[in-house]
């Protein structure tokens, strides 16, 4: 099985806060053209898992751009990329981000570190568990 997975170190979390994450606390500097050669450089022609990371939220346009997740999600189709696995916090989980990626075996990726909202609020997560199954 081809797995392959990405980083882009761009923007930053919008909420960085999260006791667990140290990545949330990170300002990345890539911009939109950093960010699709990054893509370009990688191997990921007929891959059967793609998973992508950010300091942050994939599905966050103040992080990521949605021109540049539009020409991702194209790009993705042209390698026939299998299965697409992004992260976001659920607040960016929409019908809007979501149709960006229409026509793609897409899993979203939300750091749940327990589904007990206390516990949650001690990982100081900004959310509750119904927030993530909403």
């Amino acid at each position: 099985m081809k797995e392959a997975t990405l980083i882009l170190s761009a923007g930053k979390c919008s909420w960085g806060n999260c006791l667990a994450c140290g990545w949330g606390r990170l300002e990345g500097n890539m911009t939109e053209e950093d960010m699709k050669e990054a893509v370009q450089n990688r191997d990921i022609k007929d891959a059967d898992v793609l998973k992508v990371f950010t300091s942050g939220s994939v599905l966050d346009d103040n992080q990521i751009p949605r021109s540049f997740r539009k020409w991702f999600a194209q790009h993705v189709k042209e390698q026939n990329v299998k299965k697409l696995i992004l992260e976001s916090r659920p607040e960016y989980v929409t019908d809007e981000t979501l149709s960006d990626f229409e026509g793609i075996n897409l899993t979203i990726a939300i750091g749940l570190e327990s589904a007990n909202t206390e516990v949650l609020a001690h990982y100081m997560k900004g959310f509750t568990l119904e927030d993530y199954l909403k």
